[in-house]
């Protein structure tokens, strides 16, 4: 297909391809998407970044961060938690979709699809919050996949319950590509990083296999720099004993898995590990967690929002 340009533009080759998702567009010749697709978990169609993305890579030969022992000195008596607050709003051609006024100039324009049936992070309530319930008590992360796109839309503050709406932050990700953000911009996420890819699914714990991808969590202090993929940071602190937002974490390759129980803190017997915590343990080495924010208490990971839990 030829594609006509306008007054002094050029006229634009197009060729109908299929991409490593399996989706066909019209692109310009010779700029069609060769990322591969064929280990990445998706979600409503829609891989969760491509193979090579550094969601989905592995860690365990990278080489160990200078400040590692002073790090882990700081959280080694802290308990990893958890908080079931994200969820996943699914959006298509027809979900209206509403401009939003940010109050950071770190965030990406245009309009995002929000409908007042989408549900908000309810995190520290346990819970999650319609759109159309506002105003909100919590951080009002607002996470939708568009299905038709493969683009994923996360908001952070949403602060109006109708149109016209408005956030603190927004950005917007092509699943299909690896682009990351401007360096310096922060996203709906302190760190800059999307939110989804590395949050924990019930049936990701309680299925079948292996979790292939960066975990998020959150850590209460955390130093006032970044390294790559994160693009932001959060914090004043500057201490080697406080990571920086975007390091990932890992096992370390003498940690003997057998020894490790299901509440072995709370003085109870030590019962073997369930089927989920193997899962979850298993996940640590390989892909890794990732800090991408600041909690209150602790190190908090991300699950999904899920009665289920």
């Amino acid at each position: 297909m030829i594609s006509l340009g306008g007054p002094g533009q050029s006229d634009v080759l197009k060729a109908c391809t299929r991409d490593g998702s399996g989706r066909y567009a019209w692109v310009a010749a010779g700029q069609q998407n060769n990322n591969t697709f064929a280990n990445t978990r998706t979600v409503a169609g829609c891989p969760m970044f491509p193979d090579n993305n550094v969601w989905n890579s592995r860690v365990d030969s990278l080489p160990v961060d200078p400040s590692s022992a002073a790090i882990i000195g700081t959280y080694t008596s802290t308990k990893l938690g958890t908080v079931p607050a994200f969820s996943l709003n699914l959006a298509d051609s027809t979900t209206l979709r509403s401009p939003i006024s940010f109050s950071s100039p770190e965030s990406d324009g245009g309009a995002y699809p929000v409908a007042p049936n989408m549900v908000l992070e309810g995190y520290a309530f346990h819970t999650s919050f319609p759109v159309s319930g506002g105003p909100y008590p919590t951080d009002a992360h607002l996470l939708v996949l568009q299905t038709d796109q493969c683009k994923l839309y996360e908001i952070f503050a949403l602060g109006s319950a109708s149109p016209p709406y408005s956030a603190g932050s927004g950005a917007i990700y092509d699943l299909t590509a690896n682009d990351l953000r401007a360096d310096g911009w922060t996203s709906a996420d302190a760190a800059g990083l999307p939110i989804w890819p590395g949050v924990l699914t019930y049936a990701e714990l309680y299925g079948e296999g292996e979790i292939q991808h960066m975990v998020r969590f959150t850590v209460n202090k955390t130093r006032n720099t970044y390294i790559w993929p994160a693009r932001h940071y959060a914090s004043h602190n500057n201490g080697a004993a406080f990571p920086p937002m975007g390091s990932r974490w890992r096992l370390k390759a003498s940690f003997d898995e057998t020894t490790c129980r299901e509440n072995e803190h709370s003085g109870e017997a030590f019962p073997p590990r369930s089927p989920p915590t193997r899962i979850l343990v298993g996940a640590i080495p390989i892909p890794s967690r990732a800090p991408t924010g600041v909690s209150m208490a602790g190190r908090i990971a991300s699950p999904a929002a899920t009665s289920m839990w």
